[in-house]
């Protein structure tokens, strides 16, 4: 099953996103921090595709520390960390959206994550094979 390309109002995932903790407990101040660094930025209506999207710019950004709309530093607990630790931050993305958004979104966007993943995993493998010649 292919996502929805159907936008919904951001409004209540925004305000939930910025007491993160309040919705997804026992979790890493990260994961808290990267919720209220998206509740500043994420726009009041969005398609799953377009959260992906959204999210992914994101984690480029805070890696190179570089808004990369407004061109401005980026000003957060998060800036310039490993690759590794985005990508494990990224594992609990669909997790967040679940918390935040209406189910039938949060399908989609794990689907999306999902997608990506075998995609990466599929890569790697290629890799693999080609190194052996």
């Amino acid at each position: 099953m292919l996502p929805s390309n159907q936008e919904i109002s951001m409004e209540v995932a925004k305000e939930s996103l910025k007491v993160l903790n309040k919705h997804m407990l026992k979790q890493s101040d990260e994961i808290y921090i990267f919720g209220a660094y998206l509740s500043e930025k994420l726009p009041l209506k969005i398609s799953p595709l377009g959260l992906y999207l959204f999210v992914e710019s994101n984690f480029r950004d805070l890696q190179l520390g570089m808004d990369s709309l407004t061109r401005q530093p980026i000003d957060n607990a998060l800036v310039k960390k490993p690759r590794e630790f985005y990508d494990s931050l990224r594992t609990k993305i669909p997790k967040i959206v679940y918390a935040v958004c209406p189910g039938g979104f949060g399908e989609d966007v794990e689907y999306l994550y999902k997608q990506r993943s075998m995609n990466i995993q599929g890569n790697k493998d290629l890799e693999f094979f080609m190194k052996r010649d």
